[in-house]
């Protein structure tokens, strides 16, 4: 039988996994709304025409698109300072989540 590398995972490891898996469905559905809501909420509430709308409301994913290129690079960086891969994530992951509040 193979051995795929879940099988050695300790029992608290997936609790953790989990919870990683959660942070990105979350953070997913508000990117959804975001992208579903913003362009009504522009054109309706605030009087936008229907570009300046849509380029309001595609400056968000262009940003999301630079931020996780720039953040693989930071990632990269901090691995090959000697930074654990665990910590590196945790990182990374409370930057996605508590950034967008900021």
């Amino acid at each position: 039988e193979k051995d795929d590398g879940w099988t050695q995972l300790p029992r608290w490891m997936y609790l953790q996994l989990a919870a990683l898996a959660w942070c990105h469905v979350c953070i997913n559905w508000g990117f959804f709304i975001l992208q579903s809501w913003l362009p009504v909420y522009l054109a309706k509430d605030l009087g936008f025409s229907l570009g300046g709308s849509g380029a309001a409301s595609a400056l968000p994913w262009f940003l999301t698109a630079a931020m996780a290129f720039s953040s693989g690079q930071v990632a990269d960086a901090l691995l090959a300072k000697g930074w654990e891969r665990w910590k590196v994530r945790r990182l990374m992951m409370n930057i996605a989540t508590i950034g967008p509040c900021v």
